[in-house]
C-alpha cells in the first residue's frame, strides 16, 4: 500500500497545475498589485545616496563610464573595480568576476553620469523581477504538491501572492534597493528564481529548450554571484521532495548533474582562462577553525531569524561576539534549531513535500556564506535574502493550515501592511553615510560600523568623531584603518607628533598593507615632510601598483616636492588608465609647464577645467602659460575670470594690467613675469624655502633656460633639499656657460664628494683654489676627499649663502631680451 501510495503522488504532482482561468484582468490582478506595493514602499529611495564599495565601484571606477567594448566586463574581472583598484587598498584582493553588475552600471553611467535615481530604479526594477517570480514559483510548487487547505488553483495562487507580497516589502529585501552595490545579489535572486521555475516547467513537459534555457539562466547567475554554484543541490531538494524521487535513485543526480556541470565549467573558466578565484577573495585570511562555523550556529538563531521578526534592527556591519565553545548555550540553541528543522524536513517529505523543500532550500541556499568556510565578517545581514522567500512559503502553508481562508488572507494583508511600513521607515536609513552608520551603532555594530560612523561626520572638530574612532580601535586592536583615521585626526586637531607616530606605528604593524602608507605620505605631506612623503607614497604603490589611486598620490607627493618629470610619468599612468580623472589631470597640466612643455600644458589644463571649472588656482595657472607663450589675448579671459570670483586678488589684476599693457604697445608681458619669477625665486631662496625657490625656477626655465644665474641658484636649491645628482648636473649646466665661477665650483665639488664621486669633485675643488686660492673649506674637503669616511659628507654647504649671486648681476634686461 505505501508503495502504491507512492505512485499515485507522483503521478499526480506529473500532471501540473491546472492553467488559471478568469478574465484576464484577474489574471492580471497579481501582478499590478506587486508592481503598485513594491514602487510605492520603495518611492523614497531614489535619493538616498552611496554607501560602502559603491563609491570605488562606481563614483570612483573609470570603467563603467564608457560602455563599448561590452565584452571587456567577461573576459576582465578588474571592470567591477576599477582595474582592480581605483581608490580602496588591494581591492586585486576583494574583486569578483562578476560581469553582469559592471555591464549594468555602465548602461546606467551612459544614461544618467552619477545620477542617483537612475541607480535606484534599476535596483527597483530588478527586485520587482524578483517579486513576480517568486509568485510565479510560489505558486507552481503549491499547485504540484498540492498541500492540505490548498485544493485548487486559486487558492493556491493567492497563497503565492502573499508569499511575494512580503518578500516585497519585507526591510531585508530593502538593503539591496537602497545599496546599489546589492545588485549583483538581485540579479542572482532572478536568474536563480528564473532557472529553478524554467527548469519546473521542463521537467513537467521534457523540453528540450527549457532545460536549455534553465541552464542559461544558471550560468546568468553565476555571472551575477557566484554564490548561485548551490543550485545543484537546490535541484537535489526539488526532486526529492516536490518530485518526490528516492535520493538514492538515478533519477535526482542525472538532473542536478547539468547544473554541476555548468557550475563547474564557469568555475574552470574563471579560474584557469582570467586566472582569476572569486573564493580567496571573500574568505578572512584566517586560521581556519570551528569558531565561524559555532558562531554562525548562533547568528543564524540571533540575528537572521529574529530580523524576520523583528527587522527595525537590520543594520550593516552589525556586531557579533565569536563563540569559541560548543558548549555555549547560545551555540547549543542554534544547533538545536538547525538540526530540528532538517529532521522535520526529511520527517515531512512525503506528507508535506513544499514544507520540506521550504525548510532544505533556505538551509541550502544559506550554505555559501554562512555556514563552516571562514568569511571576512561573521554576520551580514543580507545573507538570509536568497532563502527569505522559502521562510515565507513555510510560514504561509502554517496559517493556511491553522486559519480558515479569510483570516489566511487578514494575517497576509496585516503583515504585508506591516512590513511595508517598516521598510518605507528604515529606507531613510539609507539617505547618507551619517544616517546609516548612526543607525548601526545604535543598534550594535561593529568596529567597522563604529569608524564609518566617525568618518561620516563633516564636523572634524564634533567629540564623536575621536569617540567612535577610539570605540573602533577599543573593539579591534589591530583595525589599521581606525588607528590611521586616529592619527589623521591627531594631526587636525593639532597634535602632529602624536598623529605621525601612530601613523608610522600602522606602517610598522602592517607593513605589507599600502593603505597605511599612502596615509602616511597623506600626513607627511600636510606636516610639509614631502620628500618623506614620496618615499611612502612610492611603498604603497610599490604593495599595489594596480592601484590608480596610490599612483595619483605618488604623481602628487613628487609634484609638490618639486619633483616634475617623475610627477609626469606617474601622472599619466593614472589618466591612461582613466582619462577623467582630475586631480591626476592637474599634476600633468603642472608639471607640463614646468618642464617646459607649456604648449602641451595649456590642453591639459583646459581639459581640466572643463570638469572643474571653478578652480581658480588652475584658471591662473593657465593664464600665466599663456602669457609666457605670448598670448595674452587667450590669458585675459581667465584672468578676468578669477577676478569676478576674487576682486581683491592682487596678482591676478597685475597679470591683467600687464596683459592690457603689452595689448596697448608696452612691454611683453611675458619678459615682465619672467623677471618676476626670477626675483621670487631669489626672494624664497634668501628666505630658506628652497623648496619654493626651485619651483619659481622652474617656470624661469620653462620660459627661457640658462636665464641669468638661475641654473647656479637651482643647483644650489636642489643641494640644500639634499638632491645631489641634480645639483651637480644643474652646477655643470651651469659652468658651461660660466667657467670662472668659484663659489659654483666649489659647491659642486663639496656635492660630489659628499656622493663619494671623488675624482670628478678634485676636479671641481682643484678649479676652485685656483679661482679663489684662500678658500679654506675646499682644501679641507679636497685633502680628506678619497677616505674612507669621504662618502659620509653631509650635503649641507657650508658657505654664507648670502654669498649667492643677486638678482641683476648677469641677467639680461627686459629692454634687451625684448630685442
Amino acid at each position: 500500500m505505501r508503495k502504491a501510495r507512492a505512485m499515485v503522488d507522483t503521478m499526480a504532482s506529473s500532471r501540473g497545475p491546472e492553467p488559471p482561468t478568469g478574465p484576464s484582468w484577474k489574471r492580471a490582478l497579481p501582478f499590478v498589485l506587486l508592481a503598485l506595493t513594491v514602487a510605492v514602499t520603495y518611492s523614497n529611495t531614489l535619493d538616498n545616496g552611496f554607501h560602502l564599495d559603491d563609491f570605488y565601484r562606481i563614483r570612483d571606477n573609470p570603467e563603467i563610464r564608457r560602455v563599448a567594448p561590452m565584452m571587456r566586463h567577461f573576459t576582465d574581472p578588474g571592470t567591477i573595480s576599477g582595474s582592480q583598484g581605483v581608490s580602496e587598498s588591494a581591492l586585486s584582493q576583494i574583486g569578483q568576476y562578476r560581469p553582469l553588475l559592471p555591464l549594468s552600471l555602465s548602461l546606467n553611467y551612459a544614461a544618467g553620469g552619477l545620477e542617483l535615481p537612475g541607480y535606484h530604479l534599476v535596483n527597483i526594477a530588478l527586485h520587482l523581477a524578483g517579486c513576480v517570480l517568486v509568485f510565479l514559483l510560489a505558486a507552481r510548487i503549491l499547485a504540484l504538491a498540492r498541500p492540505h487547505n490548498l485544493s485548487g488553483t486559486r487558492e493556491a495562487r493567492w497563497t503565492a501572492l502573499f508569499v511575494a507580497l512580503v518578500y516585497a516589502v519585507h526591510p531585508l529585501s530593502g538593503y539591496p534597493v537602497n545599496y546599489i552595490l546589492a545588485r549583483d545579489l538581485l540579479f542572482m535572486q532572478a536568474f536563480v528564481l528564473g532557472a529553478l521555475l524554467t527548469y519546473a516547467r521542463g521537467r513537467e513537459r521534457l523540453s528540450v529548450w527549457r532545460w536549455i534555457a534553465a541552464l542559461a539562466l544558471f550560468e546568468l547567475a553565476l555571472m551575477s554571484k557566484v554564490t548561485a554554484a548551490i543550485m545543484p543541490l537546490l535541484i537535489l531538494a526539488w526532486e526529492w521532495t516536490i518530485a518526490r524521487a528516492p535520493i538514492l535513485s538515478r533519477r535526482p543526480w542525472m538532473r542536478a548533474a547539468p547544473f554541476a556541470a555548468v557550475a563547474a565549467l564557469h568555475l574552470g573558466f574563471v579560474r584557469m582562462l582570467l586566472d582569476f578565484g572569486d573564493l580567496a577573495r571573500v574568505e578572512s585570511g584566517a586560521v581556519w577553525s570551528w569558531t565561524y562555523a559555532l558562531t554562525q550556529a548562533d547568528v543564524h538563531v540571533t540575528e537572521y531569524l529574529k530580523n524576520f521578526f523583528w527587522p527595525l534592527a537590520i543594520r550593516m556591519a552589525p556586531y557579533v561576539a565569536e563563540r569559541l565553545s560548543l558548549a555555549d548555550p547560545r551555540v547549543l540553541v542554534g544547533l538545536a534549531v538547525i538540526v530540528a528543522s532538517l529532521a522535520l524536513a526529511v520527517r515531512l517529505r512525503r506528507t508535506a513535500p513544499v514544507a520540506a523543500f521550504a525548510v532544505l532550500g533556505y538551509w541550502i541556499l544559506m550554505l555559501p556564506e554562512s555556514s563552516i568556510l571562514p568569511i571576512s565578517h561573521l554576520a551580514v545581514h543580507y545573507r538570509a535574502l536568497p532563502s527569505s522567500w522559502l521562510l515565507y512559503l513555510a510560514l504561509a502553508l502554517l496559517v493556511v493550515r491553522v486559519a480558515r481562508p479569510r483570516v489566511a488572507i487578514a494575517v497576509g494583508g496585516c503583515a504585508t501592511v506591516i512590513l511595508a511600513m517598516a521598510s518605507y521607515t528604515l529606507n531613510r536609513t539609507y539617505r547618507d553615510e551619517e544616517s546609516l552608520w548612526a543607525h548601526s551603532v545604535r543598534h550594535g555594530g561593529e568596529a567597522l560600523a563604529h569608524m564609518n560612523y566617525a568618518m561620516s561626520i563633516e564636523d572634524r572638530a564634533d567629540p564623536r568623531v575621536q569617540a567612535h574612532l577610539e570605540r573602533a580601535v577599543e573593539m579591534s586592536p589591530n583595525y589599521v584603518l581606525a588607528h590611521v583615521n586616529l592619527g589623521l585626526l591627531s594631526i587636525d586637531r593639532g597634535e602632529p607628533e602624536e598623529g605621525l607616530a601612530r601613523l608610522r606605528w600602522v606602517t610598522g604593524m602592517a607593513p605589507g598593507w599600502p593603505e597605511a602608507w599612502y596615509w602616511l605620505s597623506v600626513a607627511e605631506d600636510r606636516l610639509g615632510l614631502l620628500d618623506d612623503a614620496v618615499r611612502s607614497a612610492e611603498r604603497a604603490r610599490a604593495l599595489d601598483p594596480e592601484n590608480l589611486e596610490y599612483a595619483y598620490r605618488s604623481a602628487l607627493a613628487r609634484s609638490r616636492a618639486v619633483d616634475f618629470d617623475d610627477a609626469l610619468v606617474a601622472a599619466q599612468v593614472v589618466l591612461e588608465a582613466d582619462p577623467e580623472h582630475s586631480g591626476a589631470r592637474f599634476v600633468e597640466a603642472y608639471a607640463l609647464q614646468m618642464t617646459g612643455a607649456t604648449e602641451a600644458s595649456t590642453r591639459a589644463y583646459g581639459r581640466y577645467l572643463a570638469a572643474r571649472p571653478d578652480d581658480l588656482e588652475a584658471r591662473f595657472d593657465l593664464a600665466y602659460a599663456w602669457i609666457t607663450l605670448d598670448r595674452c589675448v587667450d590669458a585675459l579671459p581667465h584672468l578676468r575670470a578669477i577676478l569676478e570670483r576674487r576682486p581683491a586678488d592682487a596678482l591676478a589684476s597685475q597679470y591683467q594690467d600687464m596683459c592690457l599693457a603689452e595689448m596697448q604697445g608696452g612691454s611683453r608681458a611675458a619678459a615682465i613675469a619672467l623677471e618676476r619669477q626670477y626675483e621670487a625665486a631669489f626672494a624664497a631662496y634668501r628666505a630658506g624655502d628652497y623648496r619654493r625657490s626651485l619651483e619659481f625656477l622652474h617656470l624661469v626655465e620653462a620660459l627661457r633656460p640658462g636665464y641669468g644665474e638661475a641654473l647656479y641658484l637651482k643647483g644650489f636649491d636642489l643641494q640644500m633639499l639634499g638632491r645631489l645628482e641634480e645639483a651637480v648636473a644643474a652646477y655643470e649646466d651651469y659652468l658651461a656657460a660660466h667657467p670662472g665661477e668659484a663659489q659654483v665650483h666649489f659647491n659642486a665639488g663639496h656635492a660630489l664628494a659628499a656622493l663619494d664621486r671623488c675624482p670628478e669633485a678634485r676636479m671641481h675643488l682643484e678649479r676652485t683654489l685656483e679661482l679663489a686660492p684662500e678658500n679654506t673649506e675646499a682644501r679641507e674637503i679636497l685633502s680628506g676627499c678619497g677616505d674612507d669616511d669621504a662618502g659620509s659628507r653631509t650635503a649641507t654647504v657650508s658657505a654664507d649663502p648670502r654669498s649667492a649671486p643677486r638678482p641683476g648681476s648677469r641677467q639680461a634686461t627686459i629692454n634687451e631680451e625684448t630685442t
